[in-house]
């Protein structure tokens, strides 16, 4: 009728329990064991609304920012981290399957990022910016490369770079470096340096 408690040894349960109310653990819970894989089970149905099927909430005060509220390990080396900011660490890739990612705020990526389909910069009104903060070595520096590593494209033909307006190529840059302005091309100081029989219309 009230509270079962178990001073020592702890309690071996066999078969399927339900607990009504809240259940209160003041050390680790261990699933699972070394031939059965350990699951957290909820047969929640739903209802009309909004429903949540797992819930981790930490009470508790006094967390700083940079504590962690939930931290996935295996062997004791994190996997995955959720700070008490809400700031997530994930230790090896990400994958979305499907639907995408959105993002705000300022975002860092370390190392390569790699997108095979298209990219899309700003919005109807908001200005689309590659930023790069580089500051320099002392040497010759460049900003930005966009380099092309697949191969099979023809150096007459294929484009390297198409900048286009409403699909309309206004500069294009062929893989021989050939290079076409749709109209005035404007070199405003130092002129410009032309090698090779030119020919203008």
């Amino acid at each position: 009728a009230n509270t079962l408690t178990v001073s020592a040894g702890g309690a071996a349960i066999t078969g399927n329990s339900t607990i009504t109310g809240t259940l209160g653990v003041t050390s680790d819970v261990t699933l699972g064991s070394t031939t059965a894989v350990a699951t957290l089970l909820n047969a929640f149905t739903g209802t009309a609304g909004t429903d949540t099927a797992f819930k981790l909430n930490h009470t508790g005060s006094g967390f700083a920012a940079a504590d962690l509220l939930l931290d996935v390990q295996e062997g004791g080396a994190s996997k995955l981290s959720v700070a008490q900011s809400g700031a997530t660490t994930i230790a090896n890739t990400l994958t979305v399957s499907a639907g995408g990612a959105a993002i705000t705020g300022n975002s860092t990526v370390t190392g390569t990022l790699g997108v095979t389909s298209n990219v899309t910069l700003g919005s109807t009104t908001v200005t689309g910016t590659l930023l790069n903060l580089f500051t320099g070595t002392g040497g010759t520096d460049t900003a930005f490369i966009l380099n092309h590593t697949g191969s099979g494209f023809v150096a007459g033909t294929d484009l390297l770079l198409a900048v286009q307006e409403g699909g309309v190529s206004k500069l294009s840059v062929r893989a021989d470096g050939a290079t076409t302005v749709a109209t005035t091309l404007t070199v405003a100081p130092g002129g410009a340096s032309i090698t090779g029989n030119s020919t203008i219309t």
